[in-house]
């Protein structure tokens, strides 16, 4: 089950029922997170064993901590990025270390 959990998405309350009831049904979650804003939307990801959280432009190192903790994989977007003309970078060396 996929998420976009922002501001013009689903937010975070709601992103947890999905994900809650995901898992209630044995299905595998992923966010799409932090891509417009910072949520905390990747540490929910992350706290609920999310395969992955995507986009994460807005990502910071709670999310990044907890990413590492789970094993959430993180999925950059260029193509979403560029078409969008996003100048946030996502916190590549965060991501590296």
């Amino acid at each position: 089950v996929d998420v976009f959990c922002e501001s013009i998405g689903f937010n975070l309350d709601q992103t947890e029922k999905v994900f809650l009831a995901a898992h209630q049904h044995g299905l595998k979650i992923k966010g799409h997170t932090e891509q417009l804003s910072n949520l905390g939307g990747t540490a929910l990801t992350a706290r609920h064993e999310g395969l992955s959280a995507d986009h994460i432009e807005f990502l910071d190192e709670q999310g990044v901590a907890a990413m590492a903790q789970s094993g959430t994989v993180a999925t950059l977007l260029p193509g979403a990025f560029y078409f969008l003309r996003e100048t946030q970078l996502p916190p590549i060396a965060l991501l590296r270390e």
